[in-house]
């Protein structure tokens, strides 16, 4: 059996092409880009989820609105990474 290492930076390659132009409208979004946040921080690329937290609370203030319990998880999300980030 072969050795087993986690994914690198290529995988968000087909996620930056897979997106279609008009994407930060569809409500649905901000969640796809807050898994892609969280898939980064599980492999310990706490930049990487930071930034992707950043672009999910963006997107999302601006298409389910500040006060909708979605961005409020983005929020807290993005906060457990910049701490993390301070501490590390």
């Amino acid at each position: 059996m072969g050795t087993w290492r986690a994914p690198g930076p290529s995988w968000s390659r087909p996620y930056r092409l897979a997106r279609p132009p008009l994407a930060p409208t569809i409500p649905a979004w901000p969640t796809g880009t807050a898994a892609s946040a969280w898939y980064c921080a599980t492999w310990g690329d706490l930049a990487g989820a930071r930034t992707h937290y950043e672009r999910a609370l963006k997107i999302g203030q601006a298409t389910l609105g500040p006060d909708h319990p979605n961005v409020a998880i983005f929020r807290r999300n993005l906060e457990d990474v910049v701490q993390q980030l301070g501490s590390g």
